[in-house]
């Protein structure tokens, strides 16, 4: 057996930023990168009739190991709203692309919805959402919710 030892010294892992240390996605498998830009932006961009239309009609939708939705219309009744509710805010602050899925870490903001733009400082939350596609739709949907954490200032 081989082992690969990595050694940095002190004085660069004290210099390194935090996010500098972290492994970088791979690029998207060929043919998913118009599907995973397409569903980054819909969020992000709050577009639900695009988000829809990523979506295969027999769309099953899961938050931990609990079927919430097991077709399009279903999850559409549920997540539509919010998607497109004024003042909440979404992001995407990492995706992770691999061959018929993508993992993203989703944050939202629904504190701008009092009239404001969100504050910095609270109020994001964030999910793990793992997306598996089937036949050029979104054909399954894995949720698992996070926490609270302010990514504004941390930028």
């Amino acid at each position: 057996m081989r082992y690969l030892t990595v050694v940095l010294s002190a004085a660069y892992l004290a210099s390194a930023p935090f996010a500098d240390a972290q492994v970088l996605a791979p690029p998207a498998p060929n043919g998913q990168d118009f599907l995973i830009n397409d569903l980054i932006s819909s969020i992000e961009n709050k577009d639900v009739p695009k988000y829809s239309n990523l979506l295969a009609d027999d769309v099953k939708v899961y938050e931990g190991e609990r079927l919430i939705a097991d077709n399009k219309t279903s999850w559409m009744t549920q997540f539509g709203e919010p998607l497109a509710a004024a003042g909440v805010t979404y992001t995407i602050k990492s995706a992770y692309p691999s061959s018929g899925s993508l993992l993203t870490i989703e944050y939202f903001n629904s504190a701008g919805s009092w009239g404001n733009g969100p504050p910095s400082h609270c109020c994001w939350h964030y999910d793990a959402v793992s997306y598996t596609f089937v036949g050029g739709k979104i054909g399954e949907i894995h949720r698992l919710s996070g926490g609270q954490e302010d990514i504004i200032s941390k930028k």
